[in-house]
């Protein structure tokens, strides 16, 4: 999930280990945390909190984004350009990342998906559903998809987290506290008005020209980085959720796997084939070429991810048209 970032981000002195506090910064650091303007999307008010999301009213199924770490919906802006003229879709921003407001809650997967269960009815987008995650937010769509209060059509895992990561893989365990101690310091380095490392958020630059230099903008802010250690701390117990919680054997399921992220965890590719093995009906696609964060971010491997939600949703719809006629 982490271990490519955490290694790049030069996470050596940083203010927390200089024993900084965001009183000493100053009220000027303070401001950074607030929300940024000039969201792309629409802002709905959930229980007081602000959600930004990007939504597409189309033909199909509605497509429902879950991003990976500390990462906006525009992660996804090959992908919904590609799949705009086919579906319905909303990306939203977890609390603290992209343009959402933070109210500093750590929540539980299960409130996640409520979050994203409102913004879906708010804005009355029609069932059936295809989630779809990229890394951490692989959790989350699967635990969504797992309640079973939704008519979820199918479920797409791109280089998605596995919830036994931890336990199987020694590479993932022994990065979570460096991955941990890296996001901090890039909190602490951005809310002091420095910008993150480039090798940090040097992916960003494969979106498209204008979603690179606005993700660019948004890294610079300390808000997503503090987001993102709240969910590295959180990450067991959405495991923990997850673990207890069974997937329908018949739900199609497609997982893309990146081929780079075996470099680093031999474990990896075993976990990912697992994550297709919960499902009678599934297809597992492995980028050779394809990186954690460039998976979704890169437009020729965007293109792959677009391709696993046509092969979910046409097998849902021979699924539901069998079931008819039956």
């Amino acid at each position: 999930m982490t271990t490519r970032l955490a290694r790049g981000l030069g996470i050596g002195a940083s203010a927390i280990a200089a024993g900084a506090t965001v009183a000493a910064v100053g009220a000027t650091a303070l401001s950074r945390l607030s929300r940024p303007s000039g969201e792309p999307g629409v802002l709905t008010n959930v229980n007081g909190l602000p959600l930004h999301a990007l939504i597409h009213r189309g033909d199909g199924p509605t497509v429902v984004f879950e991003n990976g770490l500390a990462c906006a919906c525009t992660e996804w802006s090959w992908v919904l350009r590609d799949i705009a003229d086919r579906y319905s879709y909303l990306a939203a921003d977890r609390p603290g990342c992209g343009w959402s407001g933070d109210d500093g809650r750590r929540r539980s997967a299960r409130e996640i998906n409520e979050l994203t269960a409102q913004l879906l009815t708010q804005h009355d987008l029609p069932a059936p559903y295809v989630l779809i995650g990229h890394s951490i937010g692989g959790l989350l769509a699967m635990s969504f998809a797992a309640a079973g209060s939704h008519d979820i059509a199918g479920l797409v895992l791109v280089d998605s987290s596995h919830p036994d990561q931890l336990v199987r893989s020694s590479a993932q365990r022994d990065a979570m506290p460096m991955a941990e101690h890296a996001m901090g310091s890039l909190f602490w380095r951005t809310l002091s008005g420095r910008k993150p490392s480039r090798v940090a958020v040097s992916d960003l630059d494969d979106l498209p020209e204008h979603e690179a230099a606005r993700g660019h903008r948004l890294m610079e802010r300390p808000a997503p980085w503090r987001a993102a250690v709240r969910e590295i701390r959180t990450f067991d117990a959405w495991c923990e959720e997850l673990r207890t919680a069974t997937l329908p054997r018949s739900l199609p399921i497609a997982v893309v796997t990146a081929g780079k992220t075996d470099v680093g965890d031999s474990k990896h590719g075993e976990l990912q084939a697992d994550l297709a093995a919960a499902s009678d009906v599934s297809r597992h696609v492995v980028l050779a070429e394809a990186d954690h964060d460039n998976i979704v971010m890169r437009a020729d491997h965007a293109a792959e991810v677009g391709a696993a939600i046509d092969w979910t949703v046409s097998h849902s719809t021979a699924q539901a048209r069998k079931a008819r006629s039956a």
